[in-house]
């Protein structure tokens, strides 16, 4: 329970009598008496409470006297804190942040300083509204899924130390990040996964046996892992010339893993599997689309490969020069794997996103659609522009519905506003035979800037939607998506509401960057992201210890 009292610093007072009346964890202060009148103006800061906790937010209160004792009204104070690392404080004192330890929250009024000290503990029981965590260096959230029994797992990375765990850090270097947080919002542990070389958990999904799985990738290779429920990496499994980009799991606990395979090295990702007909073009670091199923246990069970060669090329036929798997989704109601992808005609332009279905037992490919606007053709060649006017299109996330038809979510430079060439998210659903069934332009007011559709959830019990539109991007993927706004919308396309996920406070230019979104079975909606966008690729791109960078979670309450 929280001790209620009022605490009052003046200025003028040592650092160590500043503390003098906070007291302990379990000893409440005693009250501090009115200042004597001095001949300067001071700031007097107080609160119901010193301890703040994860989830929790503390508004302050403030007063300015002028010399003589004289109460100044009107003013409004600079906020600031001791220690960046573990609190945030905005225009307004409202203090929210939630490392372990003890910050002074700082008021200045031209030069008059008040200061309060704020213990910062591991969490109340409830979740806020949004907060932020993290470490010495930077950090970044990838992805995000919940459980059944409400638990929430993070994943990330870190370049540094976060919760006691660190990363083998060196230029930059960033390790894999899981943490997971109770039905009641308090954090119950965070575990680094060490991998060679900087990785980051881009795909997440529950593992039968609690805990989850994630995938990781950088240029020693791709690696899935297995955290079990008490935060302990259980099996983790190498793969070398293969970049994984997203996880799923069935109820049966196997899983699922989508990329890209080096067309030169696929004999060690993908043993006794034929490259896709044609075969014959190996070099110049062609890639095919990758899925690869394991069993609980890590074991490898089958793989797929496949690419895409254009209808009207004379023999012999090439194959176009990349296939990316993006993201997953399982039907296992009607047997199908949903694969959202992006393939790429030649090493400079000519970008289509595609959807792709296969079938959950046997793995075999029962569809190939493009999900291209209708001003670009049906082909990865529709559109060829030029090197330096290329059209692209990129698909950046997939989800199927209780009907068993697919949304995607793309970024169109097709569709983009002629005045400023800007790309246009979009909202694109397709039915089980591929048909598309409508197509949606996502838009907010202020959104002068290229936007894209970075996250999908599907909500049975509300069956409908939800999209993130972010806006702002720079390299328009998802590690760079600030300004999120959630966007429900019913199995017609039409929006029910929308909610813009609160930016975490932040002294300086900040954005909230949103990459991912899980849904509950009742309906709230976890959102992860990073609480600035440093126009790079990776959340772990920045200079070692760039302040303000960190790992950023939201929950959204859910709506009809």
């Amino acid at each position: 329970m929280h001790n209620t009292h009022t605490i009052i610093k003046t200025i003028g007072l040592s650092a160590a009598a500043l503390c003098g009346a906070c007291g302990s964890a379990d000893t409440a202060p005693v009250p501090v008496g009115p200042a004597p009148v001095v001949s300067s103006d001071r700031v007097d800061i107080s609160a119901m409470t010193s301890r703040l906790a994860l989830g929790d937010r503390l508004a302050l209160t403030y007063k300015v006297y002028v010399a003589g004792g004289q109460l100044r009204e009107g003013v409004k104070p600079n906020w600031s804190v001791s220690d960046s690392t573990k609190a945030r404080v905005d225009s307004n004192g409202v203090v929210t942040g939630f490392a372990l330890g003890d910050v002074d929250i700082i008021a200045n009024y031209i030069g008059s300083v008040g200061r309060f000290r704020v213990t910062m503990l591991p969490g109340t029981g409830t979740w806020g509204g949004g907060y932020i965590f993290g470490g010495s260096n930077n950090d970044g959230g990838e992805n995000i899924v919940t459980d059944a029994a409400g638990n929430v797992y993070v994943g990330g990375s870190t370049a540094g130390t976060v919760d006691g765990q660190s990363a083998t850090f060196a230029s930059g270097q960033a390790d894999a990040l899981v943490t997971r947080f109770l039905p009641n919002g308090k954090k119950a542990w965070t575990r680094v996964v060490l991998l060679p070389g900087r990785a980051g958990a881009n795909g997440i999904a529950l593992h039968r046996d609690g805990g989850v799985v994630v995938n990781s990738s950088n240029t020693f290779g791709s690696f899935v892992s297995y955290v079990d429920a008490s935060g302990r990496v259980v099996w983790k499994k190498e793969y070398v010339n293969a970049g994984f980009n997203d996880i799923a799991t069935d109820r049966a606990g196997n899983i699922y893993v989508i990329g890209n395979a080096l067309r030169l090295n696929t004999g060690s990702i993908c043993p006794g599997v034929p490259l896709p007909a044609p075969n014959s073009v190996v070099g110049g670091g062609a890639g095919d689309g990758l899925l690869l199923k394991f069993s609980p246990s890590g074991e490898q069970l089958w793989c797929n490969l496949w690419t895409y060669v254009q209808p009207d090329q004379v023999a012999p036929k090439v194959p176009v020069f990349d296939t990316q798997g993006v993201s997953i989704a399982i039907d296992e109601a009607r047997d199908a794997i949903w694969v959202g992808g992006v393939i790429q005609l030649n090493a400079i332009y000519g970008l289509s996103p595609y959807i792709r279905r296969f079938s959950l037992s046997t793995g075999s490919s029962a569809l190939m659609k493009f999900v291209n606007p209708t001003t670009v053709a049906d082909a990865p060649g529709g559109r060829i522009g030029s090197s330096f006017g290329a059209e692209y299109g990129l698909l950046l996330a997939v989800v199927v519905d209780g009907a068993g038809d697919v949304w995607a979510g793309t970024c169109e430079s097709a569709l983009g506003t002629p005045a400023t060439g800007l790309a246009a998210a979009q909202l694109v659903k397709m039915s089980a035979l591929g048909t598309q069934l409508f197509r949606r332009t996502l838009s907010v007011a202020d959104a002068v800037a290229d936007r894209a559709t970075t996250a999908l959830a599907y909500r049975a019990q509300q069956n409908d939607v939800v999209a993130v539109l972010s806006y702002g991007t720079t390299f328009l993927i998802p590690w760079n998506a600030p300004n999120g706004t959630l966007i429900a919308h019913d199995m017609s396309g039409a929006e029910k509401w929308r909610t813009r996920v609160p930016e975490a406070p932040f002294t300086g230019p900040a954005t909230t960057s949103v990459r991912a979104i899980s849904a509950t079975t009742g309906g709230d909606l976890f959102a992860v992201g990073d609480t600035r966008n440093i126009f790079a690729s990776y959340p772990d791109d920045a200079p070692a210890g760039e302040a303000g960078l960190n790992i950023f979670v939201a929950r959204v309450a859910a709506r009809p």
